[in-house]
């Protein structure tokens, strides 16, 4: 009998959920959906994609957005869950399914992750969902960087929860999102990194409605805090030592802004919106569209109303060079907010796929053993 096999007999016993049924729902987990030597291409998902025609050829994994959590360690079903159609869809597909739970308070979220009568609430609540809907993943989702007096405890809190979970699901995969910055070293992401099974790397709004001048969400380089910067500095540790930790999180959204001209450097007047990338696409031909080569992210201009507007989002070729990126670094893989934002008929899923083809061909040709010649 394996040690993880014990492991969870005896978190069953402890808990009191043995049971006819939860003994079926254990065994119809699988040990592992994505292949070994595949780099995780994951997806974000919400309720209304639950029908919804998905790129599964492409994609590994798959996050179900979301529970809520509460400062009490309760959950909060507000998408539907259990997903159950869905799920056996990707599975049909062998991509791994995950359980997003988010929490957005960060007074609830310091609640949650120092409190360990709410951690045991919060352990045993999310086993028993991650059961009902017969996933292996889970993904762990707080957000309130203005309140960061939880931020510090995220180490601990996430190492507890991933051996619970580990224990309680054999096979299990839990992953948590941070952000693509440290915020002046109020992250210890080296810390994290062994608390968990990957890193889910946000690695967008780097502009948006607060930004003084119109800029990309995601850019690859510039003179600031950019994504090659983020795996220098921040997780540069990291990259180097277990850069397989690591999942690059890109947009398939843009942001939109009343501009003061159409130059580069113009002023951001006001803040139209989010725009996903199916909006862009239908729209583009109408605008002037423009390159910027320093963060590698296309950009467009257009007047209406007598304003200037400007547009800066993602295509197919900025798309590839932040996955090559990942790809360059050998992280674990890459990741997408959000599935169903579209994706210009399919070219960026393809850019997607080439590179991480790529990607996969230069690991097989470092790792292969030379071939001395013989006489």
């Amino acid at each position: 009998m394996s040690r993880h096999l014990v492991a969870a007999i005896l978190v069953v016993l402890g808990t009191g959920l043995v049971g006819s049924a939860v003994a079926r729902s254990m065994d119809a987990l699988p040990e592992r959906i994505a292949p070994n030597d595949r780099p995780i291409v994951m997806g974000f998902a919400t309720e209304g994609l639950r029908d919804a025609p998905l790129p599964w050829s492409s994609l590994t994994d798959v996050v179900c957005f979301s529970l809520e959590a509460k400062r009490d360690g309760r959950l909060h079903d507000g998408c539907g869950w259990p997903w159950t159609g869905f799920v056996k869809k990707a599975r049909s597909h062998d991509v791994r399914v995950s359980l997003c739970v988010t929490a957005r308070d960060g007074g609830d979220i310091e609640s949650l992750v120092t409190s360990r009568e709410h951690r045991d609430t919060f352990f045993k609540a999310v086993v028993e969902s991650m059961r009902e809907g017969g996933v292996t993943g889970l993904n762990i989702d707080f957000e309130n960087f203005e309140s960061t007096a939880w931020i510090g405890h995220m180490p601990d809190f996430m190492s507890a929860l991933t051996r619970h979970v580990h224990a309680a699901i054999p096979g299990s995969f839990v992953t948590v999102c941070v952000p693509a910055h440290d915020q002046g070293g109020k992250w210890d992401f080296d810390a994290l990194a062994p608390a968990c099974d990957a890193i889910f790397i946000m690695g967008y709004d780097y502009n948006g409605a607060w930004s003084r001048h119109p800029g990309p969400s995601a850019p690859l380089a510039g003179d600031g805090l950019d994504l090659a910067e983020a795996l220098r500095g921040p997780f540069g540790k990291i990259v180097k030592t277990n850069p397989k930790k690591l999942v690059l999180g890109m947009p398939f959204y843009g942001n939109e802004w009343v501009t003061s001209s159409a130059a580069r450097d113009a002023k951001a007047v006001k803040h139209v919106g989010t725009m996903s990338l199916k909006y862009v696409d239908r729209d583009r031909g109408n605008w002037e569209a423009h390159w910027d080569d320093v963060s590698q992210t296309p950009w467009w201009t257009f007047r209406k109303d007598g304003r200037w507007h400007q547009v800066w989002a993602e295509d197919a070729r900025s798309i590839g060079a932040k996955v090559d990126l990942a790809m360059k670094h050998r992280l674990g893989g890459v990741g997408v907010w959000r599935l169903g934002f579209g994706d210009e008929g399919g070219r960026a899923w393809k850019s997607i796929d080439a590179s991480v083809a790529r990607g996969r061909a230069s690991d097989e040709r470092r790792e292969s053993p030379t071939k001395e010649s013989t006489r």
